[in-house]
C-alpha cells in the first residue's frame, strides 16, 4: 500500500532516531520501530491476515500497537482502534465485524456474528485500500464506527517537516490522538507515552523529556494551569494545542501567563474527517479560522457543514448517507465574526429555558472565572413551567468554603448574565466531572 509503505520509508531514514519514549521510560528507535513492523507483518500473515479483513486493535502509545497498526495497514487490512484501558467491548466487535483481535504480540482470530458485510466495509475492499475504525466517544449519544480510507488520511502526513518532541496525551484511539502520533512520526519527532493523565504525571514528563508540544483538551489545560508547581516543569513548551471542547476566554488568560514562550493553537477537526488546517485568531484564541484552500464550510441555521477530502466513508451499519453533496454537518453551533468561527457548543447540548436558548459553555464560561471552581458542568433540569431550568454541577478547589462558592456563583453569575442563565440549582461536589478523554461528561 503506497501511502503506508512511503510512510516506512521515511522511518527507515531516519534510522536511530527516537521514535518513542515509552511510559516506563523505555527509548525505542525508528529502527527498532521497523524492525517490530516486520514481526508483526510475520505474526499477522501466520494467523492467516488478509487485504479487507477487520483487526480490532488496543491501542495505545507503545511500540506493539504502533507496530500493529503499520503492519496491519501495509497488508491491506481494516485497523478498529479500541481503547487500551478495558477488555475489547463486544458490541464494538460486532460492529466492526472485526476477524481479529490484537493486543500487542496477542493475536485471536473473532468470531463475526452472520450477518450482510456492511457496505461501507465492501467499498473499501472493492478498491483494495486499507481502512480505519474510529469510534465516537459517545460523551452526548451512543458511540458511532466512522470508517475512513487509510490511504486518504495517512496522506495528509505527506508534508510532515516539524520534528518536535511530543506528548502523547490525547487517546490513541481518538482521531486527534491518531494524527498527532502520525504526524510526529511522519515528522522524524518524538512521541512520549504517559502512565496516566494525572496534571502531575503529565508536567513530570514535559520536564524528563523536555518536551516542546503538548496536545490536550481544555479541561485538562483548566486543571493544569490550577497546579501551583506546573510552571516550572513546563518550560520546555513551545506549542500547546487545544480542541474537542469549546476554549473559555479565562483559561486562556492563564495558559499565557504560566507559559508566555508557548504558542497557544487551537485544533480542530472531527472523527469524520480529521483535524482540519485552521489558523488562531492572534488577540482572541476562542476564534478559528479553516483554511478553504483545503476544506469547504458552510454555516446553515447556525450549524457548521464541512467539506473536506479526508470525510469518512461513512458509519458502519447506517444506511442513511451522512455524507451529503460532500458536506458532513458536525453538530457544531458557531458564531462568526467575518472569517473567524467560534464553536459554541453541540446542538444536542442546548438547554431551552422557558422559549429562551442557551449553550451551557457560555455559563460554563463565566462560573469558571471564580479561582475556587476547578471544574463545572452546566445543564437543564426539568421544570412544570419553564421546560428547564439552569443547575450547575461544581468541582471545587480543596481549600473552598462550599457556602461560600454557592454564594459567589450566584453573585458573579448574576452579575454576568441574564436572569434566565443564572443557575438556580448549584451542587457541588469532590468528584472528578471529567472522563478518561479528559473532556466533560456530560453525558453523565
Amino acid at each position: 500500500m503506497a501511502a503506508v509503505s512511503g510512510l516506512l520509508e521515511r522511518f527507515q531514514g531516519y534510522g536511530d532516531r527516537t521514535a518513542l519514549i515509552e511510559a516506563n521510560g523505555a527509548q525505542v528507535s525508528f529502527a527498532d520501530l521497523l524492525r517490530e513492523v516486520d514481526a508483526s507483518s510475520a505474526a499477522f500473515a501466520g494467523a492467516g491476515l488478509a487485504a479487507g479483513d477487520v483487526v480490532a486493535l488496543t491501542a495505545d502509545y507503545d511500540c506493539g500497537t504502533i507496530a500493529n497498526l503499520f503492519a496491519c495497514l501495509d497488508a491491506g487490512a481494516i485497523v478498529a482502534l479500541l481503547p487500551a484501558s478495558a477488555d475489547p467491548d463486544p458490541a464494538l466487535l460486532r460492529l466492526a465485524q472485526a476477524r481479529f483481535v490484537a493486543s500487542g504480540e496477542h493475536i485471536s482470530a473473532h468470531e463475526t456474528a452472520a450477518g450482510e458485510p456492511h457496505s461501507q466495509l465492501e467499498i473499501l475492499r472493492a478498491a483494495g485500500t486499507p481502512g480505519l475504525i474510529i469510534f465516537t466517544s459517545g460523551t452526548s449519544g451512543e458511540p458511532k464506527a466512522v470508517l475512513h480510507d487509510a490511504t486518504r488520511f495517512l496522506a495528509r502526513f505527506d508534508d510532515a517537516a516539524k520534528a518536535h518532541t511530543t506528548i502523547g496525551f490525547l487517546l490513541f484511539d481518538h482521531i486527534a490522538g491518531l494524527d498527532t502520533a502520525c504526524y510526529t512520526l511522519a515528522a522524524g519527532g518524538t512521541l512520549v507515552a504517559l502512565k496516566d493523565r494525572r496534571a502531575s504525571t503529565v508536567r513530570h514528563a514535559i520536564a524528563s523529556t523536555q518536551a516542546e508540544v503538548l496536545p490536550a483538551s481544555p479541561s485538562f489545560l483548566r486543571l493544569l494551569c490550577l497546579d501551583e508547581e506546573a510552571a516550572n516543569d513546563l518550560k520546555s513548551l513551545r506549542t500547546v494545542t487545544y480542541g474537542s471542547e469549546p476554549m473559555d476566554a479565562a483559561t486562556l488568560e492563564r495558559l499565557k501567563v504560566m507559559l508566555p514562550s508557548a504558542k497557544l493553537i487551537q485544533k480542530f477537526g472531527t472523527s469524520e474527517f480529521g483535524v482540519v488546517p485552521a489558523r488562531t485568531r492572534p488577540d482572541d484564541g476562542r476564534f478559528i479560522e479553516l483554511d478553504e484552500s483545503k476544506v469547504a464550510i458552510k454555516v446553515e441555521d447556525g450549524m457548521l457543514h464541512v467539506r473536506a477530502p479526508t470525510a469518512m466513508i461513512g458509519y458502519l451499519g447506517e444506511e442513511k448517507p451522512s455524507v451529503i453533496n460532500g458536506f458532513i454537518c458536525t453538530g457544531d453551533a458557531v458564531q462568526m465574526d467575518g472569517r473567524w468561527m467560534r464553536i459554541l457548543g453541540r446542538r444536542s447540548e442546548l438547554i431551552n429555558v422557558g422559549g429562551e436558548k442557551v449553550y451551557p459553555q457560555e455559563i460554563e464560561d463565566v462560573i469558571r472565572e471564580l479561582p475556587e471552581v476547578r471544574e463545572v458542568i452546566v445543564r437543564g433540569d426539568p421544570h412544570p413551567l419553564l421546560g428547564k431550568v439552569i443547575a450547575a454541577r461544581i468541582r471545587i478547589t480543596e481549600a473552598a468554603d462550599a457556602p461560600t462558592v454557592r454564594k459567589a456563583v450566584r453573585k458573579h453569575c448574576s452579575a454576568r448574565l441574564d436572569r434566565y442563565k443564572v443557575p438556580v440549582t448549584i451542587e457541588l461536589t469532590e468528584d472528578a466531572l471529567t472522563g478518561e478523554r479528559q473532556k466533560l461528561l456530560r453525558r453523565s
